[in-house]
């Protein structure tokens, strides 16, 4: 007797965005609008033919999407995109000391 499986269907809440070392995610609010295939492609008009010349380059073939969302510090839990002391800029030490004498917590701490 066979069972019968559903298959498994992936779904991604969050957009990321890479790059050498770099990784930065939007949680919030991910939108894209639009998706577009960009091809180059060039039409020449003949003086003396009844057709033109169309030219098209088919090494260029991308995508091209606007992307939307909030991007918060809040988003980057294991310091990926960026750590705290390069938010900081080197006072780093100086609000870590304030946070800790008025307890502000980590998702109360707004600069």
């Amino acid at each position: 007797m066979s069972t019968f499986k559903a298959p498994v269907m992936c779904v991604f809440d969050h957009i990321f965005l890479t790059g050498e070392d770099k990784q930065l995610k939007i949680e919030f609010n991910p939108s894209i609008s639009s998706f577009k295939r960009v091809i180059t492609e060039s039409k020449v008009d003949t003086v003396g033919s009844q057709y033109p010349f169309i030219k098209r380059n088919g090494y260029v073939n991308y995508a091209q999407f606007p992307l939307g969302g909030l991007i918060a510090s809040a988003m980057d839990e294991d310091g990926i995109f960026t750590t705290r002391e390069e938010e900081y800029n080197g006072a780093f030490d100086y609000y870590a000391q304030y946070n800790e004498d008025n307890e502000v917590k980590d998702y109360q701490d707004i600069v």
